[in-house]
Order: structure tokens, then sequence, then C-alpha cells
């Protein structure tokens, strides 16, 4: 089912589209100015070019969509539109 980012319940799990990449995440909480808190699996991968005779070096941030057990980052969403709603309280959403 998809939703506005203010209509998400606490317990809710979603799905969010950030930047050409899916985040898969589970709302926890809302903060005084409404910003939702979601947890989420993140792993950080560095990666490496070379050429023009250096070498560059870079961080980059993936989100795995990973059971609830295994997350271990929180992601802070303020304006980001629509949400896909996955499950709400333990109810699997009809997509």
């Amino acid at each position: 089912m998809i939703v506005e980012i203010k209509d998400v319940q606490i317990g809710d799990e979603i799905v969010v589209s950030m930047n050409s990449r899916v985040m898969f995440g589970k709302a926890i909480r809302r903060t005084k100015k409404g910003t939702l808190v979601v947890s989420t699996k993140m792993e950080v991968i560095e990666r490496s070019y070379k050429g023009y005779g250096r070498t560059r070096k870079w961080k980059e941030r993936t989100y795995i969509c990973a059971p609830v057990e295994q997350h271990n980052a929180t992601k802070y969403l303020r304006n980001y539109g629509d949400v896909w709603v996955v499950r709400r309280e333990g109810i699997l959403m009809d997509v």
C-alpha cells in the first residue's frame, strides 16, 4: 500500500526509494519535529578507481533488505513523499 511519510505508523515495515536505490526498514519512532526514524541494515563498501596516474578511493553506503533482527543502522526520513508499507502490525499488505 502506498502512503505518505506522515501516514506511516510506528512498527510498520516500509520500502523507500532513495537516490536510485531502495531501502527496506522498520519505523521505530517519530521525533518532535515529525521526522520518522527508521531502522535498516547498511553496509559500507570501499571502492577504488585507478586512472590518469592516480588512484581514487571512496566509501559507498549500501542498504540491504534483511530481517529486522539484523538491522544495524538508523535513518531519518523527512520529506520522501510516498513510501510503500509492506507489513503493518504483523499483517502482510496486499501490494
